[in-house]
């Protein structure tokens, strides 16, 4: 016989009604603490039979509900002789609803909880509800009272109490909602804290809301995930014996071939949005286009006529390495091979600043803070060893030394910034405290990294050492974790071994990974499965960077070295060619507050045969995006 899962009188939590604040959330406060009370189960009253055939019924019972059936709900209850929940369940969601939190923490104390639960939690949960009514209600006197009196005690969580202490000091009820993230009283925070407290509680009390229906999602999306093609968000259907998409329902087809850029493209970046799309180029150009209608918004070149022609005679190449949107999408910003950073207006096409004081050669890549970070601004990295934090202004906040940086990216939670530095490591820091949370080092050279939306893994291409353990032709990208760096999946097939070639998440659950090809091909695999499921012909030279457009199921773009971006959609007709050539490169007008660069110099400006593979001092370098992998320690 299984022993009773545990309830929160096992836990030895008092806390009771009797001890607690009166009634509502606008009552007195007289409220105990947490100590130590009765050992003893409770748990009959509040549970319910759980045999395979009660359990499907209650279901049924409960979903007949979420769809406004009642009648039908009642009739199958009576007929049945099954209940959906106990009186105590139903006594204990009215007293959460109503903000009766008295009777909800005594009905609390009598429920069945999960095998996970922590009671702490749920008992500080309720409380932290009432006192935020009382802090809406103006009653800054109980509020306090409970704040001392009852969530103090539960020991819970420190940093949340001194959150929750903060907030008596709100202006108005409007300037504590906001300050909380809570959505009032009337604004439905009852029955979020009800679903919160659900998951707490086991099914045998209560059954999780919509419980049929996460079922059958749950069971929709093991379909999706079994699909190699799937890209629509439309969901499948149940009653077919199983579900596949023919591969004419994949992006496989050219729907518009940009070629706009007069050089190699180098960087391709959609905005947030998908509004936008940047390319940049070898010869210093910046392209960005509507993609409502694929027209040129903006070419952008910081160099002027002069300056173009001049460094063309030199044989010095500044072309644009890296570009990356802002979160509201307002800035874009943009790398080159030099020590300079430059942030352009999107509205305007002007240069907002140029950065060029912070770094002592080529800044390789950058990111800026999305918007759940706690403040605003961007992270650079370069080859002189430097990574920076910046606020909006262009002001260096902080300063890590990992090492020549060759790619970086922050998670979507702002949380994380992971970086690919030299020896082929890779570094996980914490951008709250700054300090490195992890740190690996691969047996594969190691080019440029893409973090998924849902913060928790990461993308690598690789390529093989010189004198590594690997066999010469062989290339990978790898999924591992984050930010515990453990691996979880490797996909073989694309070509890469002389120059960078980067690699990204497609499909609007990123069930796919993307890669470019040294051979001219697109190299497409379904993540979970690692199948590599095509190989898209197209482009003519080196494929160095796809990226899916985020606000379109089935849509995705390509740049590659033969001077063309291609956007992939669904499609079977003849492919769609445009050819605007941008007008050259005109005086630049940049604001008062950009800075010149300064000259080119041996330490900052990059001398190259072809734009495509670089020299400096004899040796062989990571040229920031498109030279040769094998990299000087």
């Amino acid at each position: 016989m299984h022993p009773p899962k545990p309830s929160i009188k096992d836990e030895r939590l008092s806390g009771s009604a009797s001890a607690s604040a009166s009634g509502s959330s606008a009552g007195s406060s007289r409220g105990s603490g947490v100590a130590p009370g009765s050992n003893a189960h409770n748990n009959n009253a509040a549970s319910l039979p759980h045999d395979a055939d009660t359990e499907l019924t209650r279901l049924i019972i409960q979903a007949l509900g979420d769809m406004g059936y009642h009648d039908a709900k009642e009739t199958l209850s009576r007929e049945s002789g099954v209940r959906v929940e106990s009186e105590h369940v139903s006594d204990f969601k009215h007293a959460i609803l109503t903000g009766d939190y008295q009777r909800a923490e005594a009905r609390l104390l009598e429920l069945e909880l999960a095998d996970s639960a922590s009671p702490v939690q749920s008992l500080f949960l309720i409380r932290e509800q009432k006192f935020l009514e009382q802090l809406e209600a103006r009653q800054s006197g109980q509020a306090l009272e409970t704040l001392r009196r009852e969530l103090a005690p539960c020991k819970y969580s420190t940093d949340r109490l001194h959150f929750l202490s903060s907030l008596i000091m709100s202006s108005s009820a409007e300037d504590l909602r906001r300050r909380a993230d809570w959505p009032g009283a009337d604004g439905g925070s009852r029955a979020n804290l009800l679903k919160r407290l659900s998951a707490d509680i086991s099914p045998n009390s209560m059954i999780p809301e919509c419980k049929l229906q996460s079922l059958l999602d749950r069971a929709r999306d093991e379909q999706v995930r079994d699909c190699l093609y799937h890209v629509s968000r439309t969901p499948v259907s149940l009653l077919a014996s199983g579900h596949q998409c023919p591969r004419t329902a994949f992006p496989l087809h050219t729907h518009v071939q940009l070629m706009d850029q007069r050089e190699e493209v180098w960087h391709v970046q959609f905005s947030p949005t998908g509004t936008f799309l940047a390319t940049s180029s070898s010869d210093g150009t910046i392209i960005i286009y509507t993609t409502r209608d694929w027209e040129v918004l903006h070419v952008l070149n910081r160099r002027t006529t002069e300056q173009a022609q001049a460094d063309r005679q030199a044989n010095i190449w500044r072309g644009v390495t890296y570009v990356v949107f802002s979160p509201d999408e307002s800035t874009l910003l943009a790398c080159s091979q030099d020590p300079a950073i430059a942030l352009w207006d999107i509205a305007t096409g002007l240069r907002l600043n140029m950065i060029s004081h912070t770094h002592r050669q080529p800044v390789s890549c950058a990111a800026f803070l999305p918007k759940s970070a706690r403040s605003t601004g961007f992270v650079s990295g370069a080859l002189d060893r430097q990574m920076n934090l910046y606020d909006m202004t262009g002001e260096v906040l902080h300063t890590w030394e990992p090492g020549r940086v060759y790619d970086l990216k922050v998670s979507e939670d702002g949380r994380f910034l992971a970086v690919v530095a030299e020896n082929n490591r890779v570094q996980v820091y914490d951008l709250e405290s700054r300090e490195m949370v992890n740190q690996m080092q691969s047996s594969w050279q190691l080019t440029c990294l893409t973090i998924s939306k849902d913060s928790r893994r990461i993308l690598l291409s690789c390529s093989p050492l010189q004198d590594g353990p690997h066999h010469a032709h062989t290339t990978e990208v790898q999924e591992y974790s984050l930010p515990d760096l453990k691996m979880l999946r490797r996909y073989e097939g694309q070509k890469q071994g002389e120059f960078v070639i980067r690699s990204s998440y497609g499909g609007y659950d990123e069930q796919f990974v993307l890669s470019g090809s040294e051979d001219a091909d697109v190299v497409i695999w379904h993540r979970l499965s690692e199948t590599l499921i095509e190989r898209v012909p197209g482009h003519t030279k080196s494929v160095g960077c796809v990226v899916w457009n985020p606000a379109v199921d089935a849509e995705w773009a390509s740049g590659s070295d033969d001077g063309t971006v291609r956007i992939w959609t669904i499609g079977s007709g003849p492919d769609s060619a445009r050819n605007v050539s941008p007008p050259p490169p005109t005086k630049d007008a940049p604001a008062a507050s950009s800075t010149p660069l300064p000259p080119a110099s041996s330490a900052s400006a990059t001398t190259s045969n072809g734009g495509s593979r670089s020299a400096l001092n004899g040796s062989t370098v990571w040229n920031v995006h498109r030279a040769r992998v094998n990299r000087p320690a």
